[in-house]
């Protein structure tokens, strides 16, 4: 679920890019019963992670995009 939240906040950034790959490495479990953050920045394609409710890297993912 975390990889597709982290996919919809990039389609909902850059609606014209195009995800050629998709990679992402699960650090740390995230629970419903907390908030947390799905964050991500352009940079050599597009760099995403998920930070819990403590601030904690969760998740790192990374896309490479054509516009």
């Amino acid at each position: 679920l975390l990889a597709k939240l982290l996919l919809d906040q990039l389609r909902r950034e850059y609606p014209a890019a195009r995800v050629r790959s998709f990679s992402f490495k699960a650090l740390r479990p995230v629970f419903d019963l907390h908030p947390f953050a799905v964050c991500g920045r352009r940079a050599e394609g597009a760099q995403l992670w998920v930070r819990d409710h403590e601030g904690a890297l969760a998740m790192q993912a990374q896309a490479e995009l054509s516009d």
